[in-house]
């Protein structure tokens, strides 16, 4: 990537990278959503990485002409977009946008502020509302009110692994990004995972802004399916944890740390995934088999901990995943949920 100096004129604050594959009926609401951002015009730069489309984006994408950076490729999965903006960014500071989603005005300016206003903040993250294809609010993300670490790395080494804000809400200095950049091909969707489970090993500080400064859509065709959580994107999901967990021993060989208690959660998720799957297949009774034998956290916490989890696992066997969804949101924005984790951290 080039130099960020100050006496580059190509060199932009923020690089905005739009990542699009067959979606020309959407692209231009995402586009125009940056294009018409309260930021200063020369302050920031817009990059189509159009991942081989065949449906006419072409045509859609080129009449806004130097306005953006529009780079068509073969088709090749959404790593491979992500790293072919990177490739050609001059921002200090890079931002993504899938082309079904789209910013909130101030977007911009806010998330420039934070980072402007300590040097040390690598990462940035933010609130997201969800819409449907008609353009209509349907819910927020994250639905619950979460803090992020500054510093998580021996947080994350502890078993807690990081929270999974979507590619609209991923806002990175371009020198830490540059560390964990390219994106392994093999996650060909879903690459925001790669970046997320990565970045607190190169990191310096993360930073929350808690205001819905962009527009996640779910509709039939995203990943954030409107039809739900079916076996075949959870299999996808499955794939790409595995993929998650391989490149995090990596980072932590790499870096000579403790991998003991974070290999025990990540098996841990993957148990659940294996489990829920068995159940959105059919498979009850073999889902319960795999909840009765979860051997639970181990070393990683107490007798209450290996029963907590125990019992999550059974749930997740044999309640429909809907309702366990429902049941979940509840019990997390409940004084129970504060009462149950306090004895549970207490005893670890």
């Amino acid at each position: 990537m080039p130099a960020c100096t100050q006496g580059d004129p190509a060199v932009r604050l923020i690089s905005v990278i739009i990542d699009t594959y067959n979606y020309g009926r959407f692209i231009e609401k995402a586009i125009d959503s940056v294009i018409n951002q309260d930021f200063p015009e020369n302050d920031f730069e817009i990059i189509v990485v159009d991942d081989g489309s065949m449906d006419g984006t072409q045509k859609i994408v080129r009449k806004y002409k130097d306005k953006i950076k529009y780079i068509y490729k073969e088709n090749a999965g959404q790593a491979s977009a992500f790293n072919a903006g990177f490739e050609n960014a001059h921002g200090r500071i890079i931002v993504f946008l899938d082309s079904d989603d789209y910013y909130q005005p101030n977007k911009l300016e806010r998330i420039a502020k934070e980072f402007q206003a300590c040097e040390s903040i690598d990462v940035v993250y933010h609130c997201l509302s969800l819409v449907d294809k008609d353009y209509r609010i349907i819910g927020e993300w994250p639905d619950r009110k979460i803090e992020i670490e500054k510093h998580p790395l021996k947080s994350y080494l502890s078993g807690k692994t990081p929270f999974a804000f979507p590619t609209p809400s991923i806002c990175v200095r371009a020198d830490c990004l540059k560390k964990i950049m390219p994106i392994p091909e093999g996650f060909n969707i879903t690459a925001d995972s790669y970046i997320i489970y990565s970045l607190p090993f190169v990191a310096r500080e993360f930073a929350l802004i808690n205001e819905k400064l962009a527009n996640l859509m779910v509709h039939d065709s995203s990943y954030w399916s409107a039809r739900g959580l079916t076996a075949q994107i959870l299999a996808e999901r499955i794939r790409k944890h595995e993929l998650n967990t391989e490149y995090v021993q990596k980072w932590v060989k790499k870096l000579g740390l403790d991998f003991r208690l974070l290999k025990i959660e990540l098996e841990t998720v993957a148990a659940g995934n294996e489990i829920l799957f068995l159940n959105l297949c059919g498979k009850k009774i073999r889902a319960i088999q795999k909840a009765l034998y979860f051997k639970g956290a181990g070393s990683k916490g107490g007798i209450l901990y290996r029963i907590f989890q125990k019992i999550s696992m059974f749930f997740l066997a044999i309640i429909p995943h809907p309702s366990y969804l429902r049941l979940s949101k509840i019990y997390k924005n409940s004084f129970l949920f504060r009462i149950v984790h306090y004895f549970l951290l207490h005893e670890r």
